[in-house]
């Protein structure tokens, strides 16, 4: 076969290869072009469900001069020792933060309502996260609040393991 040839070949063989990948590119950039036309939608939501704003109600009650900081994300709280252990906890976050006036955290409070039933161990995770960083957890269930008084002393409790 000579030269020739083989130029010829070669060539067809670019041609086709263009428009066979001519296709795909057309295609990546039919995508983009939806994409960027694509129109999302949000709806505002509530900071917290209605057992969670009545309990932050009775947090407020019972921790006079402390601060409530509902619905924290996880990161706000702890440090990962790298990627792995941050995805692990970066879409988490707690009920509320409870900090002292110089607004250093005391702990931390769940709310558990019956949907918790089938996360015990999820929970139980959770809480060995906050713990191993040294975060106080109370976790209390919907139906068996405590009143004013228990929450104070928990909270008081969890205060002076921080000072120690």
């Amino acid at each position: 076969m000579d030269i020739s040839a083989l130029i010829i070949i070669a060539a067809v063989i670019v041609v086709l290869l263009a428009f066979i990948s001519r296709p795909k590119e057309k295609a990546k950039e039919q995508e983009k072009e939806q994409e960027a036309k694509k129109e999302y939608f949000y709806k505002r939501r509530d900071i917290m469900t209605v057992p969670e704003e009545t309990f932050f109600k009775k947090l407020v009650v019972a921790l006079p001069g402390f601060y409530i900081f509902p619905q924290v994300g996880f990161l706000a709280l702890v440090e990962g020792s790298g990627q792995g252990s941050v995805s692990k906890v970066s879409r988490k976050r707690v009920d509320y933060v409870i900090s002292d006036e110089t607004l250093k955290n005391i702990c931390v409070i769940e709310l558990d309502d019956s949907s918790h039933d089938a996360k015990v161990d999820e929970d139980a995770e959770r809480d060995s996260f906050l713990k191993q960083a040294g975060v106080c957890v109370l976790r209390y269930r919907v139906k068996k609040e405590p009143d004013a008084e228990t929450i104070k002393n928990d909270v008081l409790v969890c205060l002076s393991g921080r000072e120690k």
